[in-house]
């Protein structure tokens, strides 16, 4: 009998010794969780965190720019960035998990699931935005880990210079590869429809000529210390105009429906926060513009009328507009990060959402652009000055800042009256 207890009791050591608990009761894997995901259900988690890693970049960079402040004073907390440039109270920020897990994390899953099906056209697609992603990240916090940030536990940090040389690399495989049939017309790829990709509804013409122009954006950064010369100013100009003069070229944007939570645009009232504590919502209803933004760049007049508006910039009322707060609608700023005064409310300063404009991004269905039509225009710009055109920079330029005020739907009449002409 005792022996043949110890045959039953080696027998199930056995057993659970060659199949382990995963495939004899099958508790490490829920058929309900799966760790898999196919490309159709990544893409649109994919498009929809580039949108809003351009959107979290944006948000700091509105108030670390002075272009913002907020009416308190206080310098500490989640948003200590607004009021100041205090980082100390901060342990959070939404841009490194956007790119190593929002996107580095289901960009990876979804290119293995398209290279086990060969379906090269998400491949480009996720190639691109980690692309773009890359340089977004690396421009806020230089070193990064990049070359072994998923194949090891304790990933060491690349050097900028050796981020930049592999971004280079990328930017022109990419832009071959969209120009390959081979791998745009592959038998095998799986149509990308609206609902994947609200951006370019997997149109490869258009993804391609969006990696060219991050290439010409990756370029600009040669200048005007790396490689400023006449070849590369040169080149700059020929990578811009091949995107704006390209017929199929059009914006990359992302727009949103409208609704509840996510679906509402970052920017827009709502300001709907997005993964609870590693986001940031928008802080358009308590911020106040600078003195630097609203005087310095705008051209607020003292005294506004309604002759010639807020500020020399007929965009200012697009971008704010008055409350009618006391019979004032004057155009208030503020110092940067002083909060304040005591007597004053912050329906004492312009509304950010812009009620009475005409402000595209501000809607909850408006759309965040990846870039601008006049992005490029700027980039060509500072190429042909460099190079000594500056007579072409001035007419660039010109033409770049009349695109952006059409975008607001400002009218020829108000930029004669303006004198913008």
């Amino acid at each position: 009998m005792k022996q043949n207890r110890y045959i039953i009791f080696l027998s199930l050591m056995l057993i659970f010794a060659f199949t382990g608990c995963e495939d004899f009761l099958d508790v490490n894997v829920s058929k309900d969780s799966p760790t898999t995901i196919t490309v159709d259900q990544a893409l649109p988690t994919a498009t929809f965190y580039a949108a809003q890693q351009i959107y979290d970049h944006a948000e700091y960079s509105v108030y670390l720019s002075q272009a913002l402040t907020t009416a308190s004073k206080s310098q500490t907390g989640s948003y200590a960035y607004s009021g100041g440039w205090e980082f100390l109270s901060m342990n959070r920020h939404p841009q490194w998990r956007r790119h190593f897990y929002d996107l580095g994390a289901n960009i990876n899953e979804m290119i293995y699931a398209a290279e086990k099906i060969d379906s090269r056209n998400f491949i480009l697609i996720g190639r691109t935005i980690m692309l773009q992603s890359t340089m977004l990240t690396t421009d806020a916090f230089g070193e990064m880990p990049r070359s072994n940030a998923y194949t090891s536990t304790s990933p060491t940090y690349d050097s900028q210079e050796e981020i930049y040389e592999w971004m280079f690399q990328e930017a022109d495989e990419l832009v071959k590869l969209f120009e390959d049939k081979d791998w745009t017309h592959n038998s095998a790829n799986i149509p990308i429809t609206e609902k994947m990709d609200r951006i370019y509804r997997g149109d490869l013409k258009k993804w391609g000529l969006y990696a060219k122009a991050l290439r010409a954006r990756l370029w600009l950064r040669k200048l005007p210390n790396w490689e400023n010369n006449p070849e590369v100013c040169r080149k700059i100009v020929e990578m811009a105009d091949q995107v704006l003069d390209d017929p199929d070229w059009e914006e990359p944007r992302y727009y949103y429906p409208g609704g509840t939570n996510e679906q509402n645009c970052p920017w827009g009232s709502s300001a709907p926060i997005v993964n609870a504590w590693e986001s940031r919502g928008n802080r358009l209803a308590s911020s106040i513009p600078t003195r630097f933004f609203a005087y310095a760049i705008l051209g607020a007049y003292q005294i506004q009328n309604n002759v010639r508006g807020y500020a020399l910039d007929p965009r200012a009322d697009k971008l704010m507009t008055g409350r009618d707060f006391g019979g004032s609608t004057s155009m208030r700023w503020l110092e940067s990060n002083i909060g304040m005064e005591t007597s004053m409310k912050i329906i004492n300063y312009p509304d950010l959402f812009a009620s009475g404009g005409n402000n595209p991004y501000v809607d909850n269905k408006g759309y965040i652009a990846f870039l601008t039509d006049e992005e490029l225009m700027f980039i060509k710009a500072e190429a042909q000055y460099w190079a000594g055109n500056k007579a072409g920079a001035y007419n660039t330029t010109y033409n770049a800042v009349i695109h952006n005020m059409e975008r607001f739907g400002v009218v020829e009449s108000e930029l004669l009256g303006n004198n913008a002409k």
